[in-house]
């Protein structure tokens, strides 16, 4: 869990800060991928903090700044909470896309 964590914020930070092509984000995304970022930063800092062995004052006050900080910029992801009808719509086109994968493959094993 660890390890993911560390992982984790830098590929979001270079997902959508558009490390390698700045045209990728719209300059009006720029401030909500910002505070996404910090967001995950937050979070993973407090599950990386509260995984500690011991705690000293420090460190628990620590994890109450980050649990506050995550809880003002967690609307960041309110914006983009999917509906029933969009994770329907998902569950049908991965439901498409394995059944048109196992088509090839069934097609491609015949033809060998």
């Amino acid at each position: 869990m660890r390890n993911l964590l560390r992982v984790l914020l830098g590929v979001f930070s270079a997902a959508l800060s558009g490390t390698t092509n700045a045209d990728l984000i719209a300059p009006r995304h720029k401030p909500l991928c910002h505070k996404a970022i910090l967001c995950v930063r937050y979070i993973s800092d407090y599950i990386l903090i509260s995984q500690y062995q011991v705690h000293t004052l420090e460190t628990i006050q620590s994890m109450r700044d980050y649990l506050e900080d995550f809880n003002k910029h967690k609307e960041v992801f309110l914006r983009f909470h999917a509906t029933k009808s969009v994770k329907n719509a998902a569950k049908q086109a991965s439901k498409g896309l394995r059944e048109e994968h196992q088509r090839l493959l069934a097609s491609d094993n015949l033809c060998q």
